[in-house]
């Protein structure tokens, strides 16, 4: 079914198509075709959430430079999402969600969209012939990339700024809209272990939401 769409949309069928592509098959999984192809003509959640994972790439990878202390890249400003008619602005907007939780809603969408992304988390801590441990994330039972933990998060947001860390683990409390809405989940960890090396995992109601447009209650 997702191949007869896909004839609809010549311009992504090319080298650079794998992203459109990678949510039309997901659209697809879950219902019928008139539907997803009306989804797909009206397609502004694909646009902004292309535009939101640029913008996320580009500051991961200008994270890495500060952190292995390279020549930096000069930060770009992330999507203005004031009139964006998306589900994902919408969300954003309804929540009030900052740079910082815009950048840990992206990390936790990363993996169904774009997980080569998060792929930069795999460099080995030479002298100790080892992933470094301040990067968090564990791996999956099938999926070959990284999956992130809150450490990793805080990586990201904080750096080596312990004050900007323990300020950050805010966005994990209870009463924070991530996890008071039920956006993004905090797996369970054994007894003695740090919070923070919790897995961080995007409800999948919120991914169905994000990527079709469909409602879901909030």
């Amino acid at each position: 079914m997702a191949t007869k769409v896909l004839k609809y949309f010549g311009k992504w069928r090319t080298r650079d198509s794998g992203f459109a592509q990678v949510l039309i098959i997901i659209a697809f999984a879950k219902s019928g075709f008139n539907r997803k192809l009306e989804m797909m003509l009206n397609n502004e959640n694909i646009e902004a959430l292309q535009k939101e994972l640029v913008w996320f790439e580009h500051v991961l990878n200008q994270r890495f430079q500060a952190y292995f202390n390279q020549p930096e890249i000069d930060l770009i400003q992330p999507p203005n999402l004031d009139e964006d008619p998306s589900a994902y602005a919408k969300l954003v907007r309804q929540n009030g969600f900052n740079t910082d939780e815009r950048l840990i809603l992206m990390l936790t969408l990363a993996p169904h969209l774009k997980p080569q992304v998060l792929d930069l988390f795999f460099i080995k801590n030479v002298p100790y012939d080892r992933e470094f441990t301040e990067f968090g994330g564990y791996l999956g039972k099938y999926h070959k990339g990284f999956l992130p933990t809150a450490e990793t998060a805080l990586f990201i947001v904080a750096l080596n700024d312990l004050s900007k860390r323990v300020e950050a683990q805010a966005y994990f409390d209870l009463n924070h809209p991530f996890r008071q809405n039920e956006i993004i989940l905090l797996r369970g960890i054994e007894n003695g272990e740090p919070l923070m090396s919790s897995p961080l995992v995007l409800d999948k109601k919120y991914i169905h939401y994000l990527i079709t447009g469909e409602e879901v209650p909030f």
